[in-house]
């Protein structure tokens, strides 16, 4: 035992094993999945660019928007977090071996930590770096604490997500319906034909208990006093959690549920013609007020706006149709 203990402790050891662990689970696992869902939604993203449907806000009519539009959204939110995480993971890269008990590097001798080090790189084909300050290193988790931050910002915007889906493919004839989502299981219980957006669901769950990790790993990261964090084992165990329920989630999602979005085209046009909020483009041909009156009217009557502009009489037939005009308004720039 000699030969170990002379010069090694578990408080420059164990972290650096967590940081190798963390570095190469999530380039290996987790970038790949990012990248391949984010790709696969750019590609949605441009094979629907002509679909034009009803945009929401507050979960009310809103102005158009295009399919495309609205998931690109969607593929620029991941494209974000797959560079900051690329960013981020940097920091993974220093590793405090050769501190030993405290950072001093006491019972080390000189030159330990830099050939420990590139042994490392050596045999990981990566190319890790001795930390800048060891004390730093040792006596907290801020590396780990501040990656898996942008995991918590992943699994929030991917819950987003998965929630915009379920709500686009509810129905199939009362919800919103304006995707098909594949499905993949049985359905209900009880409810005979009834598919569940189930892959929509998982995803959630893994989302959320993303959220719960963090909860727990911030609290280890500012748990440590004064020269170590002895909270490393609970943070590492978390942290490792989230990149594999994160790595194997996005790559399901996308297997059993993006890649088979299809447009329910019917669906879309129908409610696209019914909507009041085309007359938003009314407003600087015949004003704000009078595009009230329209609406209002539409709505209180169940008319489409063209009915309610011919009754009152605002604009002719030909104005109506130019100026609410859905492929102008999704392009306003062409207007």
């Amino acid at each position: 035992m000699d030969h170990v203990n002379k010069g090694q402790s578990s408080n420059d050891v164990f972290l650096s094993a967590m940081h190798i662990s963390s570095f190469l689970s999530i380039k290996r696992s987790l970038l790949p999945s990012i990248k391949t869902l984010t790709d696969a939604l750019k590609e949605q993203s441009m094979r629907f660019r002509k679909i034009i449907k009803v945009g929401r806000t507050h979960l009310q009519d809103a102005v158009p928007i295009t399919l495309g539009q609205e998931i690109s959204a969607w593929s620029a939110s991941l494209s974000n977090h797959l560079k900051n995480l690329q960013g981020s993971i940097v920091d993974l890269l220093e590793l405090p071996i050769g501190g030993t008990a405290v950072g001093t590097g006491v019972n080390c001798f000189y030159g330990f930590d830099r050939m420990m080090v590139d042994e490392i790189s050596n045999v990981l084909h990566e190319n890790f770096l001795v930390s800048r300050n060891k004390f730093e290193s040792i006596s907290t988790c801020n590396a780990m604490v501040s990656v898996h931050s942008v995991l918590k910002c992943l699994a929030i915007s991917m819950m987003k997500i998965s929630n915009d889906i379920r709500l686009l493919s509810s129905g199939p004839r009362c919800g919103i319906g304006e995707i098909h989502i594949p499905n993949n299981e049985p359905g209900s219980s009880i409810m005979p034909g009834k598919m569940n957006p189930t892959q929509c669901e998982i995803m959630n769950m893994i989302c959320a208990q993303v959220l719960g990790n963090d909860v727990a790993i911030n609290i280890g990261g500012f748990s440590g006093n004064l020269e170590l964090n002895t909270f490393r084992p609970m943070i590492i165990n978390n942290f490792l959690h989230s990149v594999y329920i994160l790595s194997e989630g996005l790559s399901n999602f996308n297997r059993y549920c993006v890649s088979g979005i299809q447009p329910n085209h019917e669906r879309i046009d129908r409610l696209l013609k019914k909507s009041l909020m085309l007359a938003t483009a009314l407003n600087h041909r015949i004003g704000y007020d009078r595009s009230v009156k329209i609406v209002k009217m539409a709505h209180q009557r169940d008319l489409t706006i063209y009915q309610a502009n011919k009754i009152l009489g605002y604009l002719s037939e030909q104005e109506f149709l130019k100026y609410t005009d859905p492929k102008k308004m999704v392009h306003p720039e062409k207007i």
